[in-house]
């Protein structure tokens, strides 16, 4: 696999992938979200408290949210199992069956500019979810 300053490397996006699975502290999500926009621009974002986790989406298939992660991973789609939940519209989501299902105080699908630096991202997080502080 080729590596570059600009295109990180599988093991990069894959440690990456943790703040999809685990709420994390907003800037490991930004971190995340700045490189999977560039993979689809829409992703669902989710708030517990002060803590955050993000994810591909997808209304289409689950293989749909496969092609999207093999696609960040920079990997075929043979090679990848991914566990998914849906939300309650039918939206499939990335999800990981080894951990218990902590639900969200909230969420909402985020389209973000392509590219977007992380301080863009991490603005319109905020901006979302100034609507409904924690606690």
């Amino acid at each position: 696999m080729t590596t570059s300053s600009e295109t990180p490397s599988e093991p990069t996006r894959v440690g990456l992938l943790e703040s999809a699975f685990t709420f994390s502290p907003l800037e490991a999500v930004c971190e995340a979200v700045v490189e999977a926009s560039t993979v689809d621009p829409q992703i669902l974002i989710e708030r517990r408290g002060d803590r955050y986790r993000w994810s591909f989406a997808t209304k289409r298939d689950v293989f749909s949210l496969l092609d999207k992660a093999a696609a960040f991973l920079g990997i075929d789609q043979a090679h990848l199992l991914v566990g998914f939940r849906t939300l309650d519209d039918g939206t499939y989501v990335l999800h990981d069956d080894r951990v218990g299902f902590e639900p969200s105080d909230d969420w909402e699908l985020i389209t973000f500019a392509v590219p977007s630096t992380r301080a863009e991202v991490e603005e319109r997080i905020r901006a979302r979810f100034a609507k409904d502080p924690p606690g």
